[in-house]
């Protein structure tokens, strides 16, 4: 098809052509998508030694696309400034089917003067949690006893900046660690109750999600505290 190929540079001075008076408002040195696109033949005239083909070009997108394509291994492409369809023809001394065309490409240029959108800042990435703290992190909740007392709990286990914090919550009322500790499997913690008496007890992994909590001192409450999902 060397005679086709040869024919057809007239016609990729005229492509070019059509590429420069769409430069104005699409600068196709900026490239910001993709798109699809294809390509249709609409009719064939002429007879040996000179044919024409008439053909279509449709992008997917509506202004500002750059269809690429090669006619037998010859590159050309068009920009479709304000529109999404844009016919045009090939000139050989052989005739031109859909199977001279190969390697249909379509980008999206960007607009002519318009600014580029400033980068998207992205948030700073959280601070990893130790993973000796974060078995602990999170909401437990049981029953604690003593005797015959009773004490449904909330115990909330928060880390913030590399320090332990959190909370106690019972049937007086919800106060916050004053200190908090872990050690192996073991979470220590103190807070200050109504009575104005600190308070301290050990929070002891028995699972993934159960805990044995027992308190320090004459009245120790203890009981088993499940985490949240």
């Amino acid at each position: 098809m060397d005679r086709i190929q040869k024919a057809l540079v007239g016609c990729a001075l005229g492509l070019i052509g059509m590429a420069v008076q769409a430069e104005p408002m699409c600068d196709c040195s900026k490239i910001v998508g993709r798109c699809a696109a294809s390509i249709k033949m609409k009719s064939l005239t002429g007879a040996a030694p000179s044919y024409s083909a008439n053909f279509s070009i449709t992008s997917t997108t509506a202004t500002c696309s750059k269809v690429s394509y090669y006619i037998d291994g010859t590159p050309y492409f068009n920009v479709l400034a304000n529109t999404n369809t844009v016919e045009d023809s090939a000139f050989g001394t052989s005739p031109i089917s859909m199977k001279n065309f190969s390697d249909v490409k379509c980008e999206v240029c960007a607009v002519a003067g318009q600014p580029s959108a400033a980068p998207v800042k992205q948030p700073p990435a959280a601070p990893a949690i130790d993973p000796s703290v974060a078995r602990f992190v999170g909401s437990w909740s049981g029953t604690l006893r003593w005797t015959l007392a009773t004490d449904p709990v909330t115990i909330t286990v928060l880390s913030s900046g590399g320090r332990l914090t959190g909370s106690y919550a019972g049937k007086s009322g919800s106060t916050p660690f004053t200190s908090a500790r872990i050690s192996g499997n073991t979470l220590t913690f103190s807070f200050i109750g109504v009575d104005g008496g600190t308070y301290t007890y050990d929070m002891d992994l028995q699972g993934e999600r159960s805990a044995k909590v027992s308190g320090r001192g004459l009245i120790s409450f203890t009981g088993v505290v499940s985490k949240a999902q």
